[in-house]
């Protein structure tokens, strides 16, 4: 019998990853958590994949409510609203839930539901939260583009 390897991890790869190693294997559910069985397919597409504004948020210290901890968008203040208002009517959190939002190969990439890229990722480079994640090997022609902008602006 094997060893088990457990990884801890936030990356939204990671669920994609596993499916492509071993199709019929165990289910990234969530961030910290893997499962065996159709059941865990559907929970898996469901949770799985980046969490920021689906699963969880992010509390500043001064009371500004982000989608993650690595993206700078403020929704909201939770000392001048309640949390859950924010939660429910922030725009930006319901177009991170829709997936159907995507565009680059995030919005149509088989993986798209366990997997949909690292939306803060997408913002850091693209500015925009719904845009491909630069970090995905099925958005290599992205990475390029950005390696040839940052290649032109370090010769200007």
């Amino acid at each position: 019998m094997g060893k088990r390897i457990f990884v801890f991890s936030t990356t939204p790869q990671f669920g994609r990853k596993c499916l492509e190693k071993d199709p019929e294997g165990v289910i990234v559910t969530s961030h910290y958590s893997v499962s065996e069985g159709r059941l865990a397919r559907v929970v898996a597409e469901y949770v799985g994949g980046c969490g920021a504004g689906r699963a969880y948020c992010a509390l500043q210290p001064d009371g500004v409510i982000t989608p993650c901890v690595f993206m700078p968008i403020a929704l909201g203040n939770i000392i001048e609203q309640p949390f859950f208002q924010i939660w429910r009517e922030s725009l930006v959190l319901k177009e991170l839930r829709d997936r159907t939002l995507y565009w680059g190969h995030c919005g149509e990439c088989d993986y798209q539901l366990v997997c949909g890229g690292c939306r803060a990722r997408a913002y850091a480079y693209f500015k925009d939260y719904l845009a491909p994640d630069a970090g995905c090997k099925f958005n290599q022609e992205f990475w390029e583009e950005i390696e040839k902008e940052e290649t032109y602006l370090a010769n200007f």
